[in-house]
């Protein structure tokens, strides 16, 4: 049961993170946005992930 919930976090962290950079993207080729703070390159958001993912198996 343990294992499932961890596959269904990540999952949900990684379909938020790509719905995100989707939904950015379809904003700006309609226009400009304005983004009041800075957006993480691809290679941060990518780390956290990985952290993420190392934390939850060290927990097991």
């Amino acid at each position: 049961m343990i294992h499932e919930i961890k596959n269904e976090t990540i999952k949900h962290q990684l379909s938020l993170i790509l719905s995100l950079l989707v939904i950015y993207s379809l904003l700006t080729l309609n226009g400009h946005v304005s983004v009041r703070s800075s957006i993480p390159s691809l290679f941060t958001i990518l780390w956290q992930i990985i952290a993420y993912i190392l934390t939850l198996w060290g927990r097991a």
